[in-house]
């Protein structure tokens, strides 16, 4: 187990998406209003179950709770569209892909959306690039199109 000096830091090199931000979050509320004190280590979800390795469990929950929303909501969140649901082993690379790209850490804020059909629409540091394939051939999709 961790001990008390752990980094918050360390639990988002395993927090990929916005949702595994937010299932955190919640558990550690959950057993905050519970009158828990102690961190249930065993009510993660299994995509989070390796944070039972850096979170110690007699680390006080109340201070992990709000060092860990104040640290995760001050991330920069990378909005990615995909026609599909990733395995969280693409979702990893990408990840470090972009905080390689962006110098820092950064959340997966994951949509799928079946309409692009493929590819990906991607904001980031209000940039915006939408990649998909809906919108290449958009015009081909378009009920105006005018043969002559």
């Amino acid at each position: 187990m961790a001990n008390q000096v752990f980094s918050i830091q360390s639990v988002f090199d395993y927090i990929l998406t916005r949702r595994d931000g937010e299932k955190l979050i919640d558990l550690l509320e959950g057993m905050v209003f519970s009158g828990e004190t102690k961190v249930d280590l065993s009510l993660l979800s299994s995509e989070l179950s390796v944070l039972s390795n850096l979170i110690d469990e007699d680390l006080d929950l109340e201070k992990l709770l709000e060092e860990f929303r104040n640290a995760f909501w001050k991330l920069e969140f990378v909005n990615l569209k995909l026609a599909y649901t990733p395995t969280r082993t693409f979702l990893s690379e990408l990840k470090r892909w972009f905080e390689k790209n962006m110098n820092g850490p950064v959340i997966i804020d994951l949509e799928v959306d079946k309409s692009i059909i493929g590819g990906a629409v991607i904001v980031a540091r209000d940039h915006w690039r939408d990649l998909s394939i809906a919108q290449r051939y958009a015009f081909l999709l378009s009920p105006k199109r005018h043969i002559t």
